[in-house]
């Protein structure tokens, strides 16, 4: 659609012009989905899925931090 086009521009845009902080925000979105799989995961301890996607999020949280590093 056209607005996810849009939203692609805006996104690459925003790297162009600042880079570290679209490095941070997407830093900052990747924890806070982290923490909301592990708020699921208390009631839910059996859900292996879940567990693989929160740790994902605190690998891609990881890369992130890295790269905001080399753009000092």
């Amino acid at each position: 659609a056209a607005s996810d086009v849009y939203k692609r521009q805006v996104n690459v845009a925003y790297y162009w012009i600042a880079p570290r902080s679209a490095y941070h925000l997407s830093y900052e979105v990747e924890c806070h989905a982290a923490e909301t799989y592990d708020k699921y995961l208390q009631s839910h301890p059996e859900d292996a899925r879940i567990q693989e996607i929160k740790d994902d999020e605190l690998h891609h949280s990881q890369e992130l931090l890295n790269a905001i590093e080399l753009l000092k």
